[in-house]
C-alpha cells in the first residue's frame, strides 16, 4: 500500500511539472536551470529590438539637446552682455544730453554779459547734474526701434521656431 501511495504521488509530481513545463514554453518563456536555482525568462526578442530602437532614439535626444543647450547658453550670455550695453548707453545720452543743455544755457548768457577792456572771462562752471532731473524721453512703445532691439527680436523668433520644430519631431 506504501508503494502505491508513493507511485501516485511520482506521478502527480511528474505530470504538474510536465504541465509546468508546456505552459512556460506556451507563454514563450526560457527556462534556465542553474546549480541550486530554477530562473524564468521572458523570451520576447520583439521587445528587445523595441528596447534597443528606443536608446538609440534617446541617444540621439540628447546629443540635439546638448547642443541646443549650449546654444540657449550662449544667447543668454549675449543678452545679458546687450543689457549691460544698453544701461551703460542710456548713461551715456542722459550725460550728453545734460551737456548740450548747459552749453546751450551758457551759449544764451554770455551775450548779456558785456565784456569790459576786452579780456576774456573763462566760461562758469557747469552746474552739478540732479539726479533726480530725467530729460523727457517718448515712452518706449512709442520709441523706435534701435537695430540692436531689432535684431534681438529677430533671435527670439528664430529660438521660438528651432523649439517649435524639435516638439515637432518628438511627436
Amino acid at each position: 500500500m506504501i508503494s502505491e501511495i508513493g507511485k501516485c504521488w511520482t506521478a502527480v509530481i511528474f505530470l504538474g511539472s510536465y504541465n509546468f513545463l508546456l505552459t512556460i514554453l506556451a507563454f514563450n518563456y526560457k527556462l534556465k536551470w542553474d546549480k541550486w536555482k530554477i530562473r524564468i525568462e521572458s523570451n520576447d526578442q520583439k521587445q528587445t529590438q523595441k528596447d534597443q530602437e528606443h536608446e538609440k532614439k534617446i541617444k540621439v535626444l540628447e546629443e540635439k539637446n546638448g547642443h541646443e543647450q549650449r546654444q540657449i547658453d550662449n544667447l543668454k550670455e549675449e543678452l545679458t552682455e546687450t543689457k549691460k550695453d544698453k544701461g551703460e548707453l542710456k548713461d551715456l545720452v542722459i550725460k550728453l544730453q545734460n551737456r548740450i543743455l548747459n552749453c546751450e544755457k551758457r551759449d544764451e548768457h554770455a551775450h548779456e554779459a558785456p565784456n569790459k577792456g576786452n579780456i576774456p572771462t573763462p566760461p562758469p562752471p557747469p552746474p552739478a547734474p540732479k539726479r533726480t532731473e530725467r530729460t523727457e524721453q517718448k515712452p518706449r512703445q512709442e520709441q523706435e526701434k534701435t537695430p540692436r532691439q531689432k535684431h534681438e527680436e529677430h533671435l527670439k523668433r528664430e529660438l521660438e521656431k528651432r523649439r517649435q520644430k524639435i516638439e515637432g519631431e518628438k511627436d
